[in-house]
């Protein structure tokens, strides 16, 4: 799954020394799942969020709010910063970036009441997305945006001066709810940080002092982790999947009704489901290739679930015709993503 961010780096004005070597990872905390990591994995299971009824194309109501209120997980020496007010279009930018997803831009429409009992949306409020008729929203999420600063000063060694350390965080109080349901299905804090950058200092004052860009792109590329956190976050709620439209004649080839556009990504780890009769049977694991060109991805097993019995009866009956199971069960066979794809240029420049 690739994960990253695309915002333009920082840069310090002044006499400046390269910072210490990290001793925290600062970049966004992500739930991955690599073939590696399931090839020699124990029993093959259904993915974290599977659900038959979400695998077609979600609509997300996005509402991000600028927040003067420090969340409660702040660590001491933080000082709140104020909020760009461009900085929650950005982020809802960013958001529609998410193929998994139609994102709607919630402008206007502050409070759960008003949104939940809008439940479509005239054009007027549809600022994100050109629509030609009002939209139902299936997901809401909301999110209250915070900024922080934290300074550290780093002593000298020997000759050297000392220097102030900054860190930058992005607080997403993020509350994500299902409409359709009338659920929350999470409601927590996603951090975004910078890397420490490091300015060095004269009888305790930093030389040059801190330009207001860089802290302004410090900003910037703490809110992209964070917003890069929190798509994994809702790539795991909502996996990519579809349903299997077509077997090769060995079986060990498939293909899947959905692409790029719907959220799956090259070389991303599916499971095959068999639907039998309202039993969800994972049979194996697979690799998708998208096709680039239409809504549909090849899909190669390279792992079958030899160690579960019901799946095993199923392949046996798979295995001695492929494409005659097929026919006959052609709409109760599934693939799940584990997790959904995230635009791959946001790798390039993510705080790591």
């Amino acid at each position: 799954m690739c994960v990253a961010g695309c915002i333009g780096a920082l840069f310090i004005v002044g006499c400046a020394t390269e910072p210490p070597a990290p001793t925290d990872d600062y970049g966004p905390k992500l739930t991955h799942y690599g073939k590696n990591d399931l090839v020699d994995k124990g029993e093959i299971t259904l993915p974290p969020g599977f659900s038959k009824e979400d695998m077609t194309e979600l609509v997300m109501g996005v509402a991000f709010k600028a927040s003067d209120k420090l969340p409660s997980n702040v660590a001491p020496g933080e000082e709140h910063l104020p909020v760009d007010p461009n900085m929650s279009v950005t982020l809802q930018t960013y958001m529609d970036k998410l193929k998994r997803f139609t994102m709607v831009a919630l402008h206007g429409s502050d409070t759960e009441n008003d949104l939940a009992a809008v439940a479509e949306y005239s054009d007027g409020k549809i600022e994100l997305a050109e629509q030609e008729k009002p939209v139902k929203i299936n997901v809401l999420l909301q999110c209250n945006v915070v900024c922080t600063k934290a300074r550290t000063v780093v002593r000298g060694v020997g000759s050297q001066p000392d220097s102030e350390q900054l860190v930058y965080k992005v607080y997403l109080m993020a509350t994500c709810k299902d409409l359709r349901k009338g659920t929350v299905l999470f409601s927590e804090p996603v951090v975004g940080r910078t890397r420490p950058h490091v300015v060095t200092m004269v009888n305790g004052r930093p030389r040059g002092g801190f330009d207001v860009k860089s802290q302004s792109s410090a900003i910037e590329k703490a809110a992209m982790n964070a917003i890069i956190e929190l798509a994994n976050k809702l790539g795991n709620r909502f996996p990519a999947g579809g349903h299997v439209i077509a077997v090769s004649r060995s079986g060990d080839s498939m293909t899947l009704d959905k692409g790029a556009n719907e959220g799956v990504g090259m070389g991303q780890q599916c499971v095959i489901v068999m639907d039998d009769e309202g039993v969800n049977i994972p049979l194996a694991l697979a690799e998708a290739y998208p096709e680039t060109t239409e809504s549909k991805s090849a899909l190669k097993i390279y792992r079958w679930n030899e160690t579960d019995k019901d799946a095993k009866e199923i392949m046996n009956e798979f295995k001695a015709s492929p494409r005659g199971f097929f026919n006959a069960n052609k709409n109760n066979l599934y693939a799940v993503c584990y997790g959904m794809a995230l635009p791959p240029e946001w790798e390039q420049n993510a705080t790591k």
